[in-house]
């Protein structure tokens, strides 16, 4: 998969419109598309957000929030770690949002002069539950991508069956991989049944739902994965 990429990374020019601004200690990079498709919100290291832009096959106007806390930004409630090197969740994704919300988006689409209200929020593993959870604390996203999204996180799916999202989106993309659910850990192996029983709720509330299932574990072609999301939602925006 990296010769993919490194190949495709000759498919287009080395010189991109972008914009490097910092909003709230949050490093973000513009890169500057067509202001006829949804703007793109995308959670992940620079490296990776390029790689997907590079490879888009429409050119959206894209937003990478690259340098997040992971276990504070992108989580709805606090928790104790549930892997044994990993960290405690702080809860902090409301906070989040409201950065989100009220400070980068205001100042990302006045740096690219954008006035088109679509926009899709985009995230893989922690980000993808993010960019799921992000439709119950407001109404600026109509379409998701929720890429290996950590929708197994302890107490989520209960909170989506007592509570009713700020909007429906039109579109939602799932994916995950086939044998990231193979696993003795007690959360992570309720990671398909969660994503299933997500697609479902959201389904009958009237989105437009597709799931995906991709070869191997978690942590493996997160660009390629994400890349696929996004090609799927500007396709059929």
């Amino acid at each position: 998969m990296k010769a993919l990429i490194d190949e495709c990374w000759l498919c287009y020019p080395k010189t991109m419109q972008t914009i490097n601004i910092q909003v709230a200690g949050y490093q973000i990079a513009l890169f500057k598309g067509s202001l006829d498709l949804p703007t793109v919100y995308f959670h992940g290291p620079l490296e990776e957000a390029t790689n997907i832009y590079r490879l888009l096959t429409q050119k959206p106007n894209f937003v990478a929030i690259t340098n997040n806390d992971w276990e504070s930004d992108f989580t709805p409630f606090k928790h104790s770690k549930v892997f044994k090197w990993g960290h405690d969740f702080s809860g902090n994704a409301d906070k989040y949002i409201e950065i989100l919300t009220q400070e980068i988006i205001p100042k990302a689409e006045g740096e690219l002069d954008i006035s088109n209200p679509d926009r899709v929020i985009a995230g893989y593993s922690l980000a993808g539950l993010l960019a799921l959870y992000v439709t119950y604390k407001t109404a600026f996203f109509n379409q998701v991508a929720c890429v290996s999204g950590s929708l197994w996180y302890p107490g989520f799916m209960e909170y989506q069956e007592k509570n009713e999202p700020r909007i429906v989106p039109k579109s939602i993309y799932f994916s995950l991989g086939d044998k990231e659910s193979l696993t003795k850990n007690p959360y992570l192996s309720k990671a398909l049944e969660c994503m299933q029983k997500t697609k479902e709720l959201f389904k009958k509330r009237g989105s437009k739902t597709f799931f995906e299932l991709n070869q191997g574990g978690h942590f493996i072609d997160s660009d390629i994965r994400a890349l696929k999301g996004l090609n799927y939602l500007l396709k059929n925006s």
